[in-house]
């Protein structure tokens, strides 16, 4: 596999003022098209700083991809930095200028005079167009090691890796090898690796990748169909927990949107603790809107009231009972196949004395069924992230508990449903009422086989 080095350019990495996505996404990028990321440096802008990181990442890779520092302003220094380590000068190129005037006279802007900085090259280097943006990337090769800039915004550096992959195999004429993700949710790292513990030693590129409630197993294979098969394996392993096994990560919701999608089912949320989370998700992948009719934020108990919830007073407003109202309430606003509901205590610090971390979820389909779930894993640590780590965990578990019943699926390991009704039967009279032709196909299917049973056992 192809060695490759990443340096990254700015203050504001150093300061702690920017968090550095770039080389994650960079590295995540290049595993998946079959070259790998060995060395990663950040520095700050300054010319020398910049050409010494340089000539140390071309003495350990065979390509070197930078990102940041190509704007227009004094502190923008890549291309200094770039032509200091070739022991070049910099020259205009009359070509990039064109471009960067004529992409200011489209947005009805006088150039500014510091913008014709970004159209000076280290001698022999190539421009790199910007589809996104006004800075270049610049194209060079020290000591035959191919070296490629790009800008530091993140969404014009990941506009411009698509060409400079290009380049970057032709360059290097890269061994084909290919990746299969195994996608897991709600296993653990060492869980997951203990259940492929046998499987792997017959394996010997596999990767793993934690986040909060998910884990990603990378198989890797000289071919397509040996990764595919690998992973097939693996995925038959773990077992029920794999939501996903495909060339690239997907995320859960990207596989809720996708089945329902293709069940021609509908989606009504409710969320208190999560925040907005789930339908964040939801509404971020393409084609949501066919399957999400409605997502409600009832984060105040006068909120819960008002969508039908009672027994607060009794109950509280972290408990199974309001999670499942919750659920019962919002499907039967809107008529959804499936609803899906939580509540719980985000943190830092107790309410209505339960801990941080306790939450409740709850899906109504044809019946309800409500979890408890214990999150107080993540309510540790600094407070100060510990409420979006919760937060994250409850809207992951809550998608993944929705996924496992409408797949008719066991339940996840560790939670039981606490209650579990016929919403249909539950409905208040107080509730907007629910036209037949929205219910669910199967509820009518249901509702003619028992009325035939009551007449076969009525007496004769």
């Amino acid at each position: 596999m192809n060695r490759v080095a990443v340096v990254t350019v700015g203050d504001e990495l150093l300061n702690g003022s920017v968090v550095d996505t770039s080389t994650s996404w960079i590295g995540n990028s290049l595993r998946e098209h079959g070259f790998e990321l060995v060395y990663s440096i950040s520095v700050l802008d300054d010319e020398v700083a910049i050409s010494d990181a340089i000539l140390t990442a071309v003495a350990r890779a065979d390509a070197v991809l930078i990102s940041g520092g190509l704007g227009p302003t004094s502190d923008d220094l890549t291309r200094e930095g770039i032509a200091r380590a070739l022991r070049v000068d910099l020259v205009l190129d009359s070509g990039l200028l064109e471009i960067i005037s004529n992409r200011y006279a489209l947005r009805g802007i006088s150039m500014p005079e510091n913008a014709k900085n970004m159209a000076f090259l280290p001698e022999g280097a190539s421009g790199i167009f910007n589809t996104s943006g006004s800075a270049p990337g610049i194209a060079a090769r020290i000591d035959g090691i191919p070296v490629f800039a790009m800008p530091g915004v993140p969404h014009e550096m990941r506009e411009m890796f698509s060409e400079v992959l290009e380049k970057l195999s032709r360059d290097l004429r890269a061994r084909s090898e290919f990746t299969y993700i195994v996608n897991v949710a709600l296993s653990g790292e060492s869980q997951v690796a203990s259940k492929l513990a046998a499987w792997q030693e017959s394996h010997e590129k596999v990767a793993y990748l934690a986040s909060i409630g998910l884990v990603q197993v990378k198989v890797t294979k000289s071919s397509l169909e040996e990764a595919r098969d690998a992973a097939a394996v693996a995925a038959e392993i773990i077992g029920d927990a794999v939501f996903a096994v495909n060339e690239r990560a997907i995320s859960l919701e990207e596989i809720v949107v996708s089945d329902l999608i293709a069940r021609k089912q509908t989606l009504a949320i409710a969320e208190s603790f999560t925040g907005g989370q789930i339908c964040n998700r939801i509404t971020d992948i393409p084609g949501a809107s066919s399957v999400l009719l409605a997502g409600v934020i009832a984060y105040t108990e006068a909120a819960k009231r008002e969508l039908g919830v009672e027994g607060i007073s009794q109950s509280g407003t972290v408990s199974s009972e309001v999670a499942s109202q919750l659920a019962i309430a919002i499907q039967q606003r809107y008529g959804s196949t499936w609803s899906l509901a939580t509540t719980g205590v985000a943190g830092p610090g107790e309410h209505e004395g339960k801990p941080a971390g306790t939450g409740f979820v709850s899906v109504s389909g044809l019946r309800n069924h409500t979890y408890a779930l214990n999150l107080g894993h993540w309510a540790s640590g600094p407070s100060s992230n510990s409420r979006t780590r919760v937060r994250q965990a409850g809207s992951t578990w809550a998608l993944e508990i929705l996924r496992r019943c409408y797949l008719d699926l066991p339940h996840p390991n560790g939670v039981e449903p606490l209650l579990q009704s016929n919403p249909l039967l539950l409905q208040k009279k107080k509730s907007v009422r629910v036209q037949r032709s929205a219910l669910p196909l199967e509820y009518h299917w249901v509702q003619r086989v028992l009325v035939f049973q009551l007449l076969e056992s009525a007496p004769k």
